[in-house]
């Protein structure tokens, strides 16, 4: 397990401090305490997943990880990631990583699926994302969605979320620790289907039943307002959302559940007419109330927050700050963002880790004109993983910032030819940006033609 920074050494010992118990859900037979291999552990030809840490994941092998939970009668859980999404990564080097998952390893069986390669089009088509990282814990037998959680998520979190669908597993196979009909678990349960099917009236309905049956002190209260607030957004129900964030208050200990439901009802302001006073009245509010929201989260030190979490909830007050005018006070934000991402990129103690926050320091270092200076750790990292495509797409991305398209040609490059799946699009309009600037009409007629015909 690489080494971590202090602060992911402490998510990792919460987790543990969480998650080391016997589980009160096991069946009578006690799989739980039953040694993995005697339990149908995957001995399939898969490939073991990138995952740092104790957890035996399938990588890209859906129908081998479902087998290998049918066997085991044990429930699947599914992360849906991509390379390119730095909180996937971060996911995978702090929270998936803690030594204190291991004992819920034998209750599942875990399946890393990279949306970016082939294998992942029947998964992804089966189980519809929205947003990156999502994680679902399926019925095998059915092939159902017992629980479902979107984006990043503290350790404590993500136990629960463990919990809630091993427990609906359960019920779903007809054993003892059903669900009550009014449990706050069933009708989250029942909003991440409607979800999935894409009918989000139906999902914000059983998500705002699940807090209305959680009450105040409900442990799941957080994740379901970042889910009310996320099916109203996709319902275009955009006044509801806002009034849903302006009636909200926030807690630093939400985690990265806070900044997420910060950042949906700010986006469903945006989404509202621009000539509608009362609107605009409204999503002034909004931003004022997003900067104290934000300022406490980011500034709590016990905030249940990795790196990558502060950094984007930093950003985001660095953007509400620069929508209200306030350049300088958004400009200290982008230092503080820095500092936290300098200190995590050296602190990382692998390649692979650092290049979770290579997005962000790009991103910040631009902002705040300091890009010549990231040049060479960026370049390091390039070479440190030579078979991945974000580190140069993010290198060239850098140069563009910088006004060197020559120097952001050979990186971009690079990431054309690792890339693979939907990203690649992405890849070829940066490369075409590139040679637009170079003045290169041939080079970007060559692009146009390849996206027009589908790469």
């Amino acid at each position: 397990m690489p080494r971590r920074p202090p602060v992911l050494r402490s998510l990792a010992a919460a987790a543990a401090a969480l998650l080391t118990f016997a589980h009160p859900l096991a069946s009578p037979d006690a799989r739980a305490a039953t040694p993995p291999a005697a339990q149908g552990a995957p001995t399939s030809s898969a490939t073991p997943a990138a995952h740092a840490g104790p957890l035996p994941w399938v990588s890209d092998d859906y129908p081998a990880a479902l087998a290998a939970a049918r066997a085991a009668d044990v429930p699947l859980v599914i992360d849906l990631w991509a390379p390119w999404c730095h909180s996937c990564r971060s996911m995978q080097h702090t929270v998936l990583a803690a030594e204190g998952l291991r004992a819920a390893a034998p209750r599942f069986r875990w399946l890393s699926m990279n949306t970016d390669t082939p294998a992942a089009t029947v998964t992804t088509a089966k189980y519809p994302q929205s947003a990156w990282p999502t994680f679902l814990i399926v019925d095998p037998f059915t092939e159902t969605v017992q629980a479902r959680h979107v984006g990043t998520a503290s350790p404590e979190a993500f136990a629960a979320f463990l919990t809630e669908g091993e427990r609906a597993f359960v019920e779903a196979r007809g054993r003892a620790g059903a669900l009550a009909a009014n449990d706050p678990r069933r009708h989250m349960r029942d909003g991440d289907r409607a979800a999935l099917t894409g009918d989000h009236t139906a999902a914000a309905k059983a998500y705002a039943e699940a807090l209305k049956a959680g009450g105040a002190r409900w442990n799941g209260r957080a994740a379901a307002r970042v889910s009310l607030a996320g099916a109203l957004s996709s319902a275009k129900r955009f006044d509801d959302c806002v009034t849903l964030g302006l009636e909200t208050r926030v807690s630093p200990a939400d985690g990265p559940s806070a900044a997420d439901f910060v950042s949906i009802t700010l986006d469903c302001a945006d989404q509202r007419p621009a000539a509608d006073k009362a609107a605009e009245r409204q999503k002034q509010a909004l931003r004022a109330a997003a900067v104290k929201s934000l300022t406490r989260i980011t500034g709590d030190a016990k905030a249940p927050l990795s790196p990558d979490d502060r950094a984007d909830a930093l950003r985001m007050l660095r953007e509400v700050r620069v929508a209200r005018g306030e350049a300088e006070k958004a400009r200290a934000v982008a230092e503080k963002a820095r500092a936290v991402l300098d200190a995590a990129f050296d602190g990382a103690g692998s390649p692979a880790y650092a290049a979770t926050f290579n997005m962000a320091l790009v991103d910040v270092y631009t902002f705040l004109g300091r890009g010549p200076e990231l040049v060479p750790r960026l370049t390091a990292n390039v070479a440190a993983l030579p078979t991945e495509y974000d580190p140069p797409y993010r290198l060239a991305q850098l140069h563009l910032a910088l006004n060197d398209p020559e120097a952001a040609r050979a990186p971009a490059e690079q990431a054309l030819a690792r890339v693979q799946g939907p990203r690649t699009t992405r890849v070829l309009k940066l490369l075409r940006e590139i040679h637009t600037v170079r003045g290169d009409a041939a080079a970007v007629a060559a692009i146009d033609a390849r996206l027009a015909a589908g790469q």
